[in-house]
């Protein structure tokens, strides 16, 4: 239920993005998308979570990387295509997430490439052209 309701508040966000937002400033809408974002996890923290954090460099770095290049600029990146493209091609072009999760495992962390992974990521990248041509 909760991955069905996820899918349905990003799909409903990506057509409000379309529909009424495409007209305002990618950058601009991006910090705001991030502040309220962080606003309301903040807030979600404080009921359900644990304030504890170790700061050291690594930390500090990861909060860089996952604030900064792999949200923000994402997101960016996102609403590029949200402008520019149909909403429902756009949404097709994410189902490259896990490929991308997988090579990415492959590459950086030696993880091993089986059979039934390689067919499935051409089974993926064979459905994205499909859906975006048809």
């Amino acid at each position: 239920m909760l991955a069905l309701s996820a899918a349905m508040v990003w799909a409903a966000g990506n057509v409000a993005m379309k529909g009424k937002l495409m007209g305002c400033d990618l950058t601009s809408l991006t910090a705001w998308q991030m502040t309220i974002g962080a606003v309301v996890l903040a807030v979600y923290n404080v009921f359900v979570g644990d304030w504890y954090a170790e700061w050291n460099t690594l930390s500090i770095a990861c909060i860089a990387y996952n604030g900064a290049l792999a949200s923000a600029v994402a997101f960016m990146l996102w609403c590029y295509l949200i402008k520019h493209m149909e909403a429902s091609k756009a949404a097709i072009s994410s189902l490259a997430v896990p490929v991308v999760g997988i090579v990415s495992g492959i590459v950086f962390l030696g993880e091993s490439l089986t059979l039934a992974m390689g067919m499935g990521m051409l089974l993926v990248f064979a459905g994205i052209v499909l859906a975006q041509k048809g």
